[in-house]
């Protein structure tokens, strides 16, 4: 069946030339067909589960709906078990600290930053495995045997794996949420291990790989037409049509001159390199929010505001100082934007 075969996310179009940076984002290709059929799947498990009453629409923003009694943020928090997979206890060898994942999760949430999805690492395996870490690839037997052993919760668990990839410069893929119910042990993101925060490759090690694929695991499609048309590619109305994928960072770029607006640059959910992604469209965030609603139903938990691990970093008070202050003290309270502060379900 079509729809079968559609859990193939990847296929031989991985195949194409190397970016100029010698690094290739992602492997979720398709062509128009299938991302047809694809969208009509989505559309008409919308239409059901909103037929049957399983489905809720979102309620317009509202701040006061986002907060607890406590004052406290609430998020549709992403639990995360995050795999490592390694040849050696070294970082060559794909060996992660605690604080390299916390830093992964972190960066995460910054790059979340203006959505309502909060990412709370649950645990940390290690699994010492050389075949699996140098030769793990797209739909591969290895890839499907490392996944049904290591794979854990359900389809609001994000499983991360990080691997080495036997195609050199290849950086990670993801499958979609519509086809969690196919192969549930197989819904998991994999990333190239030296993509993350600090790691070793040049221009792709800002965590931004992760970040691109946690965006298809949420329902998010490439903002560029994967056949090279100037065609509309991602069914999000705010994001230009743009035929190619972005190499390096441009000042700008117009892949579709004579139609709306620039090339997106700067999304997510293009191929430039870490520096220059920046965004997700308001049209991605309400896609997001959407798919996962439909197909992963995370759940609203209390949430932190503002980047908690600054005040763990605050030096130890030793000497205190009582000191007086004349005047009086108003205080200032900023509003971090996202995290909890849009859209909540209808209650």
């Amino acid at each position: 069946m079509l729809f079968e075969a559609l859990i193939v996310y990847a296929s031989l179009t991985m195949a194409f030339a190397a970016p100029f940076y010698n690094y290739t984002r992602c492997a979720n290709h398709y062509n128009s067909t299938q991302l047809q059929a694809m969208e009509a799947r989505y559309t008409q498990d919308l239409s059901a589960a909103e037929a049957s009453g399983s489905f809720q629409r979102l309620a317009p923003p509202s701040t006061a709906s986002a907060r607890s009694s406590l004052g406290a943020i609430r998020c549709r928090t992403v639990h995360v078990v995050w795999h490592i997979i390694y040849e050696s206890e070294t970082v060559e060898g794909g060996y992660m600290s605690d604080k390299a994942v916390q830093d992964s999760i972190d960066a995460l949430n910054e790059h979340y930053g203006e959505t309502d999805f909060w990412f709370v690492l649950d645990r940390t395996t290690r699994t010492k495995n050389k075949t699996w870490f140098n030769k793990v690839n797209v739909r591969s037997p290895l890839q499907d045997d490392m996944k049904k052993q290591l794979h854990v919760g359900d389809a609001r668990t994000l499983n991360v794996y990080t691997v080495n990839f036997p195609t050199a410069g290849f950086l990670g893929y993801a499958p979609y949420p519509q086809f969690y119910a196919q192969a549930p042990w197989d819904d998991g993101v994999v990333i190239k291990h030296s993509s993350v925060p600090g790691g070793a490759a040049v221009s792709f090690n800002q965590g931004k790989t992760l970040t691109h694929e946690v965006g298809h695991w949420l329902g998010l499609l490439h903002v560029f037409n994967e056949d090279g048309k100037c065609v509309d590619w991602d069914f999000v109305s705010d994001t230009p049509v743009q035929s190619t994928w972005t190499e390096g960072c441009p000042t700008s770029k117009d892949s579709c001159d004579g139609l709306p607006g620039e090339d997106s640059i700067h999304n997510f959910m293009d191929y430039s390199t870490d520096a220059c992604l920046t965004e997700f469209t308001p049209g991605q965030i309400a896609r997001m929010y959407t798919q996962s609603n439909l197909y992963r139903k995370f759940s609203w938990e209390l949430c932190r505001p503002f980047d908690w691990p600054i005040l763990t970093r605050v030096p130890t008070i030793t000497r205190p100082i009582v000191t007086a202050i004349a005047t009086a003290v108003i205080p200032v309270i900023p509003v971090i934007p996202g995290h909890g502060l849009g859209p909540a379900p209808v209650e």
